[in-house]
């Protein structure tokens, strides 16, 4: 074990110059409220915006993995149905912290109004955010807002509590 950015980490191998999969509790900077972060590698060739929605996929390649994905790439059987949120922007092929559990900020999608405590899904074919589930639990369940979103904004910076759990994901 090694102390890393103030916690500690395992370092997974002399193939990884980072931390992969490191953990830590840090606080919402605008609430003071808890979240949970984990440190994952961005496979794309692009940087991954601040606050927007990803899946984490395996794929066994022991440089990069686990790592995230979003929008039409999180689809397919490599995909672990958990949401990862990053609190700031990732560079392309390189290492970030995303959040996984508590409170953060997370795009939504508000042409369908959100309101406070609604339940948010996440969808492939919808790049720009989170979506209005409804106010009745279900399996695609994956945030909670924890602050309306009532704007026809795509993309809109909204509080959310991350519930940490498995969900199913509407690949449509």
């Amino acid at each position: 074990m090694v102390e890393f950015d103030g916690h500690l980490a395992f370092q997974r191998d002399t193939l990884s110059t980072d931390f992969p999969c490191a953990t830590r509790v840090v606080r919402e900077i605008t609430t003071g409220l808890p979240r949970i972060e984990c440190r994952l590698y961005n496979a794309y060739a692009t940087a991954i915006p601040a606050y927007s929605p990803c899946l984490i996929r395996y794929d066994g390649d022991e440089e990069t993995n686990p790592y995230v994905v979003s929008g039409g790439a999180a689809s397919g059987t490599a995909i672990v149905e958990r949401l990862f949120v990053p609190q700031e922007a990732v560079a392309a092929s390189s290492y970030g912290w995303f959040a996984y559990g508590g409170y953060c900020t997370c795009l939504t999608v508000g042409t369908t109004d959100i309101a406070k405590d609604d339940y948010l899904q996440y969808v492939t074919s919808i790049t720009a955010g989170l979506i209005k589930d409804g106010t009745t639990l279900t399996t695609t369940l994956c945030a909670i807002a924890r602050e309306a979103n009532a704007t026809d904004t795509v993309g809109t910076n909204t509080l959310v509590f991350l519930p940490n759990e498995k969900f199913s994901v509407d690949q449509s």
